[in-house]
């Protein structure tokens, strides 16, 4: 049975009412009169069925409904008015004040009953629907905290993997780099370097891990580390010495057959990743590199156009027994070298028409008049006006050099 307030300025109605009702088996607590009524309705525990007669001092029936209506936060009351006004117009004011249901005084035992059944069905759903309600706040606080945990990592893994980025110029006096990194998310598939192999040799890398996210990002930063030249020690970029104290620089294509070997695709995720890998001998400027599925190198030829120099190869992951080739090419001053990942080339407009590597080479060609640095910018700005100044869909990664 229910707990139920009464509110009526009629002592023998009240009391017949409250006889009633606690002959019904519920718990009554009556109110003389509309101020009290509302006092106790303000009440933490107060009852949530309750019937108000429509016309009392202080407060009226369909006045407390309507207060109860703006204030009623967490739990529903189901009111019903007990009246003697039979009027279109009175029951259409009962109703626009929020009551459920009216009782005609005299009230019918029985029709009492029912209607107090109705109300208490009615308060039951509301609660269950006010508790599923209070469960689905707490889970959506959960949610919101844990992904912005979430987001507080990747915005910390974000700043570790930039950190792995070149910060400086190699101490070399004939060559000048400059990079562009645009990660479409948080965390990029794509990744760059350039490192001193010796005295005489610069490596030099752009890598594009499929997919985006986490998984790619992981996978880059793990290839990263095994492309970092480590001080007297022997890597898959060159071998140690260890009597001489002097290095032996690996061909590009021999340290593509090695990263082949040590990443075969996942079967699972089918994750692989494209990569062109280049090696520049300072003193001779002659220029090897090897690519693995990855776009063409472009070469500004001093102020003579720019050419695309294809080095066709699989992607890492795609073949164990893949073979990879070098191609090698005598630099001079004037010439910039220019690698970079699908994102640039692939770059959709409104109509999906890719940009395209010969886009990218005409654009290079037509920016030989300006600075390093200042050509990838403009030339990014080329590739985003292409875009529509959206937001990229893949990641956008430009490494250049020049030979002074």
């Amino acid at each position: 049975m229910s707990r139920i307030l009464i509110a009526e300025d009629d002592l023998v109605t009240r009391k017949m009412l409250k006889v009633t009702l606690e002959k019904f088996g519920h718990e009554v607590t009556a109110a003389a009169d509309g101020a009290e009524a509302w006092e106790l309705l303000m009440q933490p525990d107060a009852p949530q069925l309750v019937i108000l007669d429509w016309m009392m001092p202080g407060k009226d029936g369909p006045e407390i409904v309507a207060g109860l209506r703006a204030s009623e936060i967490g739990k529903y009351h189901y009111v019903i008015l007990l009246t003697s006004k039979s009027e279109k117009q009175d029951i259409t004011y009962g109703w626009e004040s929020g009551a459920d249901d009216f009782i005609t005084k005299p009230f019918d035992k029985e029709e009492l009953a029912l209607r107090l059944h109705a109300g208490e069905r009615i308060i039951a759903l509301e609660n269950n629907l006010a508790a599923k309600n209070q469960e689905l706040g707490i889970a959506n606080e959960q949610i919101t905290a844990a992904n912005a945990r979430m987001q507080d990592e990747l915005q910390a893994a974000a700043k570790m993997q930039a950190a792995l980025l070149p910060t400086k110029q190699p101490e070399i006096d004939r060559v000048k780099f400059k990079w562009k990194y645009v990660p479409c998310d948080e965390l990029a598939g794509d990744i760059l370097n350039f490192f001193k192999l010796d005295n005489d040799n610069i490596g030099m890398y752009v890598l594009d891990v499929s997919g985006h996210g986490v998984a790619s990002a992981l996978l880059s930063v793990t290839v990263n580390r095994f492309l970092t030249p480590q001080q007297r020690q022997s890597t898959m970029l060159c071998r140690y010495n260890s009597g001489t104290g002097a290095y032996e620089t690996y061909p590009p294509s021999k340290v593509l057959q090695a990263l082949n070997q040590h990443f075969p695709m996942d079967i699972q995720t089918g994750q692989y990743f494209t990569i062109v890998y280049g090696v520049l001998n300072t003193r001779t400027l002659e220029f090897s590199f090897s690519s693995a599925g990855h776009p063409p190198v472009i070469l500004a030829n001093n102020g003579a156009g720019a050419e695309a120099l294809p080095c066709h190869g699989l992607p890492v992951g795609f073949d164990e027994h893949a073979e990879y080739t070098d191609v090698t090419l005598k630099l001079q001053s004037g010439n910039r070298l220019y690698f970079y990942s699908d994102g640039m080339n692939e770059t959709k407009n409104k109509e999906r028409q890719e940009f395209g590597v010969e886009n990218l080479v005409e654009n290079i060609a037509a920016l030989q008049q300006y600075g390093l640095h200042e050509s990838i910018e403009k030339l990014i700005e080329k590739v985003d006006d292409w875009n529509g100044n959206s937001k990229f869909d893949d990641d956008i990664t430009l490494l250049s050099l020049e030979i002074i």
